[in-house]
C-alpha cells in the first residue's frame, strides 16, 4: 500500500514507495555509483530503482542482453542506470564490467551482490558436476570475484559499502537443497571474512537475509532469458503460519535494508546479517 505523508510542511515522501523528494539517506546523492549484480532480476530491479529515484547512478548486469535492456529503461529516474551483460562466474567478465562502470562514472561507492541461480532440488546422490558447480560458482564464487573487483576501485577513495544477498535458506535446511543452502551459507561468512580484510581500507560489508519470497530464480541447467518477475509460490517449504507477521515477503520489502546498508546511515555498521524475513528466523 502506498500513502502520501508531508514532512515539516515541504517535502514528499512515498512510502512504501521508497520515493523520495529529496534523497533522506545521507551518503546516497547524485554522486553515488551503485553496481548492482543481478540486477535486472526481480530484487535487484527494485534496488536500482529506488536508487535511480534517490538521483544514485546505478549499473545493473544480468547474463541475458534482452532482460538487461528491457530493465534500464524500466528502472530509470532521476539517476543514470547503465545496463552490463555478465556472468559473475566468469573472473574476466566480472573485471571487465567493474572497469566499464569505473571508466564512465570514476568510482564505485556500493556493490550489491543478488546474483543467484537456483538449484535441481535433487538428493545429493543425484546431483551432478555441473549443478555443484554452476551453483556455487555463481552463487559464492562470483560474490568473491565481484568483492575483488569492486574493493579495487573502493579503495581509491577509502570508502565503500558491499551488500551480499543471502537467504534464509543459508540457516533453515530443507531436504535435497544440496547445492543452493551451502552456497548461501558460504556467502554469509564470506562477508564476515571480508569485513575484516576490508575494514582498514574504509569498505564495510554486509549482508541482508531476506526470507520466502516469489522467487524468478533460474534453474542452474537453464539458459538465461527474461523468466516471469514472479511464480507461483504453492510449493514454498514455509507456511505462513511460521511468519509472524503472516505472509510471505514481496520483492519491494528488501529495499530498505539494502539503502540502509549502502548509506552513510550504516557508516560504522559491518561485518552483520540483517534478517528480512517477517520474522521467520525467529520461529522454530
Amino acid at each position: 500500500m502506498v500513502e502520501t505523508q508531508h514532512v515539516n510542511g515541504s517535502i514528499e515522501m512515498v512510502v512504501n514507495g521508497y520515493v523520495t523528494e529529496p534523497a533522506v539517506l545521507p551518503g546516497i546523492g547524485e554522486d553515488t555509483v551503485v553496481l548492482i549484480a543481478g540486477g535486472s532480476g526481480a530484487i535487484g530491479s527494485h534496488c536500482a530503482a529506488a536508487l535511480s529515484k534517490m538521483g544514485a547512478r546505478v549499473a545493473i548486469t544480468g547474463r541475458s542482453p534482452d532482460r538487461v535492456n528491457a530493465c534500464v529503461p524500466s528502472v530509470s529516474y532521476r539517476g543514470e542506470v547503465m545496463g552490463l551483460v555478465a556472468d559473475v562466474s566468469n573472473s574476466g567478465q566480472v573485471d571487465s564490467a567493474v572497469q566499464s562502470v569505473a571508466d564512465a562514472w570514476g568510482r564505485i561507492d556500493g556493490l550489491v551482490n543478488l546474483a543467484a541461480i537456483g538449484d535441481s532440488g535433487r538428493h545429493l546422490q543425484d546431483v551432478e558436476d555441473s549443478e555443484i558447480a554452476a551453483v556455487l560458482n555463481t552463487n559464492l564464487v562470483g560474490a568473491m570475484y565481484l568483492a575483488r573487483a569492486c574493493s579495487r576501485v573502493m579503495k581509491q577513495r577509502s570508502k565503500g559499502s558491499i551488500v551480499n544477498v543471502s537467504s534464509i535458506g543459508g540457516h533453515r535446511v530443507t531436504p535435497h537443497r544440496i547445492t543452493y543452502g551451502p552456497a548461501k551459507a558460504g556467502l554469509e561468512h564470506l562477508s564476515r571474512q571480508l569485513a575484516v580484510d576490508l575494514g582498514g581500507y574504509g569498505i564495510r560489508v554486509n549482508t541482508m537475509s531476506p526470507g520466502q519470497t516469489p522467487s524468478n530464480l533460474r534453474r542452474f541447467n537453464e539458459p538465461p532469458g527474461q523468466p516471469p518477475i514472479s511464480s507461483d509460490v504453492d510449493d514454498n517449504p514455509t507456511p505462513t503460519k511460521r511468519i509472524p507477521l503472516s505472509r510471505r515477503g514481496n520483492f519491494e520489502d528488501y529495499v530498505g535494508a539494502v539503502l540502509f546498508l549502502i548509506s552513510d546511515l550504516a557508516s560504522y555498521v559491518t561485518g552483520v546479517n540483517i534478517w528480512v524475513d517477517g520474522g521467520a528466523s525467529v520461529v522454530r
